[in-house]
């Protein structure tokens, strides 16, 4: 499965966000089945990692959690998860596990889901 994460680029480099997302899901054992590759974005505002991962819900719980960890501290408020087939979902940075591991169940469900920080 592939997962995109847009964040903005206001943020820094993409090789030091994709460090620090990296960095966060080694935290909590998810990192070994994660590996992300930096893409160009579509807007110049936007910077684009492309997630392969193994591991369905857990690891999208997972992923999740890293970039709200991250968002909190720039004072994200929500984290919006679309579907290439349309389909979408709001998780508020201080989402529970419980909420984001609930979540991640659906997003496991999603075609090409895209992850973007507000």
């Amino acid at each position: 499965m592939q997962i995109s994460v847009a964040l903005p680029s206001e943020w820094g480099p993409i090789e030091n966000l994709r460090e620090e997302v990296e960095f966060s899901l080694s935290q909590n054992d998810a990192g070994a089945s994660v590996r992300f590759t930096a893409r160009e974005g579509r807007a110049i505002e936007t910077a684009v990692l492309v997630a392969l991962i193994g591991g369905g819900a857990t690891v999208i719980a997972a992923i999740i959690q890293a970039v709200a960890a991250i968002a909190s501290k720039r004072k994200a408020k929500t984290i919006k998860i679309t579907g290439s087939k349309g389909g979408h979902i709001e998780v508020p940075i201080d989402a529970s596990p419980e909420q984001i591991e609930t979540i991640s169940r659906s997003v496991a469900l999603m075609q090409d889901p895209e992850l973007h920080v507000d």
